[in-house]
């Protein structure tokens, strides 16, 4: 989806650049045929500056960056990170968008777009960019928590137990996976699930303060399930 919008947010957001280039451009000075290794270096320069706060001169440079070299990824990534902290939504994806349209190999980009789809409650944007994210880097377990807790933000319980479930197939005494994971199969009523995901926790991490209240919780289920059944 966000593929096929990006072709048409390039334009909208081009001319977002022209605006700011025109805001910029009397305090930067052009530079001739700059080498890539200087683009490189404004660019991390650009990137100490956003992660310091200073968005605005972090943003000058990366539109330099974009001036000189139109298909530079990185910088557009840069963007987009910088919007997506201003929260700044529309921008961040239109800058993200386009990254991706560049670097189609990059599971950074996906995740961001994914976070920002988030933050404009694009749940099934965010889950296909994370998802893309996912197939690009198995291992990323951060990945696959961003997708389990977007999928229980959008109560897609039994898909957020099969991503934290993939978190923990990696990292199986991770207890922080297993709080997760636990957390996901009562919420989607998996009981067997649960009981053996809380067997699970309760061996890697005995003095977890959250083990009385997953069993309370799975009893819980139980009674309900009786009660469901016609039960006493």
């Amino acid at each position: 989806e966000w593929r096929r919008r990006s072709k048409i947010n390039l334009l909208n957001f081009k001319q977002k650049l022209t605006e700011l280039e025109h805001r910029y451009r009397p305090k930067i000075k052009k530079m001739e045929t700059p080498p890539m290794d200087s683009l490189s270096q404004m660019i991390s320069k650009a990137h100490r500056l956003r992660e310091a706060a200073a968005y605005a001169e972090a943003e000058k440079i990366y539109l330099e960056v974009i001036r000189n070299d139109h298909r530079n990824s990185e910088a557009y990534f840069g963007l987009g990170l910088l919007y997506e902290a201003n929260d700044d939504y529309a921008q961040a994806r239109q800058a993200l968008e386009y990254a991706t349209h560049l670097k189609k190999d990059e599971p950074a980009i996906f995740a961001a777009l994914g976070r920002v789809a988030l933050g404009e409650s694009r749940y099934g944007e965010a889950r296909q960019a994370l998802q893309s994210a996912i197939e690009l880097s198995p291992l990323a377990l951060e990945y696959r928590l961003a997708l389990g807790d977007l999928e229980i933000m959008d109560k897609a319980y039994p898909q957020a137990c099969e991503a934290f479930q993939g978190a923990v197939d990696l990292e199986p005494a991770n207890p922080r996976y297993l709080d997760r994971l636990l957390e996901a199969c009562i919420l989607a009523g998996e009981k067997k699930a649960a009981v053996d995901n809380l067997q699970r926790l309760t061996e890697v991490n005995p003095d977890n303060q959250k083990l009385d209240e997953f069993r309370k919780r799975i009893i819980e289920m139980s009674r309900k399930r009786k009660k469901a059944d016609g039960g006493v």
